[in-house]
């Protein structure tokens, strides 16, 4: 369980944005040798107000979410709960009681839950959190969930967020706002079934160059293969961020010199200003994050950016350039020099230049950095072994708070590695997350409370520190950005959690 966990958390096998879009289904990528996809010519209506194009990839990681997926999903499917503002799960398509402290009851409000109880059986099957369930069963309109025993809390979270499509992909029926007219193994007509809700061609992409240079679409998600092009002028089309799923994440190994030291780490991180570097690389303004869970789940903010803070407990903590070369070193006069491994992306040059930019900031204050690019893969094998001493990788940013297995002492000793790579042992923030993770009825205020405590202990040990979210880019055409179309497509991202 937990080592799935770790898989649908952590993308460091995938670097940055090597596989965009974990795919319903397998699909297959197009090579210098195979012709390139060509849009299925789509059928006139005066309610069809948007050709979509949605590129799809493989992925290690069938759980693992991405911007394609997530939006596509939100069109197709409905949940039972989605993330309000204040991180707690708010009704969207039923309400639920709890009877006991192992049975959960589903009421529908919206949609048809006939599609969503049918797709349980499925959640049940293919999601590790499903093996926790003892019995699902009808009881009139309602669905009735019985744990095995009082559930992990992220085991309830998970459930009641997950997207359904009730038949194997590719869907015929949705419970979601659309039915749909399948065209063809990768072409759908979705029809509104709302008023004032636009129905939309979807088309999905092993990849989009032939459609987005022939602009052949109004809408273009997921184009891994499409960073630092500009829209071509036939598409007609302005590019945009959106903030993604994946967030940047720094890294110590809390066991290796000289991050065996907290005061060495909250020097590092208080010596990046986290704003200005995002916009030094990705020219736009951040969204930054402050803990690793949804927002408004955990009341508080990570360290600030503070140069001369930073200095200070570096020189509280023994490390002062003795000899004037603009590098610290301490008593014994070892350098403060240390290295970063940083996973490559495939596709966007924007998160290559991020980490030199970090360099930058922390030779200001005295700190030499070695940067190591490696493979995704040759990163994963680093942080797997204690090898290593600071790393920046993308992280997904998770449907729960829990992150009990980036902070838990190993099980065994051949889990260790895999979940708990920076290595960190606090044994006031293991209670915590033990707590959090079991809170009786999954009552969210108790939840976040304890949360919120537990990140208090993180930001001060700083084993791991959240930077902010990497974008996604997304190609909107003139048409869309000026239809009342485009509010109900804002609308549809944040619902998706791309806002």
């Amino acid at each position: 369980m937990r080592r799935t966990f770790w898989l649908c958390l952590v993308l460091v096998l995938l670097g940055c944005r090597a596989a965009p879009a974990p795919s319903p289904t397998a699909t297959r990528v197009a090579s210098a040798t195979q012709p390139a996809p060509t849009v299925t010519p789509l059928p006139q209506s005066p309610l069809t107000l948007g050709r979509v194009g949605i590129t799809q990839s493989p992925s290690f990681f069938s759980t693992a979410p991405s911007a394609p997926d997530a939006l596509l999903r939100a069109w197709l499917a409905t949940t039972a709960a989605r993330r309000a503002d204040d991180g707690t799960l708010a009704p969207e398509s039923a309400t639920w009681a709890w009877e006991d402290d192992r049975t959960l009851r589903l009421t529908p409000t919206r949609g048809d839950f006939t599609l969503w109880h049918d797709a349980l059986a499925g959640w049940r099957n293919q999601h590790p959190y499903g093996a926790l369930v003892q019995a699902l069963r009808a009881d009139g309109t309602d669905v009735v969930v019985e744990w095995a025993q009082p559930p992990q809390c992220a085991a309830v979270s998970t459930l009641l967020q997950w997207p359904i499509v009730a038949d194997p992909w590719p869907p015929s029926r949705t419970s979601g706002d659309f039915t749909l007219d399948p065209l063809d193994a990768a072409t759908w007509r979705l029809q509104a079934r709302q008023p004032n809700t636009p129905d939309l061609h979807l088309t999905l992409l092993d990849t989009p160059t032939t459609a987005w240079l022939n602009g052949d679409l109004d809408l273009l998600l997921g184009d891994a293969w499409l960073y630092g092009q500009p829209p071509p002028p036939a598409l007609r089309a302005a590019a945009e961020d959106v903030p993604g799923f994946l967030i940047a994440m720094l890294l110590f190994n809390t066991q290796s010199r000289p991050f065996d030291d907290a005061a060495v780490r909250l020097a590092f991180w208080q010596a990046l200003d986290r704003a200005a570097l995002y916009r030094d690389a990705y020219e736009s303004e951040p969204h930054l994050v402050d803990a690793l869970a949804p927002p408004g789940v955990v009341d508080g903010t990570a360290p600030a950016y503070d140069a001369q803070t930073a200095a200070a407990r570096l020189d509280e903590a023994g490390w002062r350039d003795r000899d004037g070369d603009g590098v610290r070193e301490n008593a014994d006069g070892d350098p403060l020099r240390v290295q970063m491994v940083v996973p490559l992306s495939a596709t966007d040059a924007r998160w290559e230049r991020l980490a030199p930019r970090m360099q930058a900031a922390w030779a200001q204050v005295g700190i030499a950095v070695e940067l190591l690019y490696q493979t995704p893969l040759a990163t994963e094998d680093r942080l797997h072994s204690p090898d290593w001493q600071l790393a920046l990788v993308p992280f997904v940013m998770p449907n729960d708070a829990d992150i009990a297995p980036l902070v838990m002492p190993p099980t065994d000793d051949m889990l260790a590695a895999d979940l708990n790579l920076t290595r960190y042992n606090n044994p006031d923030v293991q209670a915590l997350a033990a707590e959090a993770a079991t809170v009786a009825m999954c009552n969210d205020a108790e939840r976040n409370r304890l949360y919120t405590q537990m990140w208090a202990h993180i930001w001060r040990d700083m084993p791991f520190g959240t930077l902010f979210r990497l974008p996604e880019r997304i190609f909107i055409s003139e048409t869309l950005r000026t239809n009342p179309t485009r509010a109900w497509l804002n609308a549809s991202l944040c619902r998706a959690g791309l806002c």
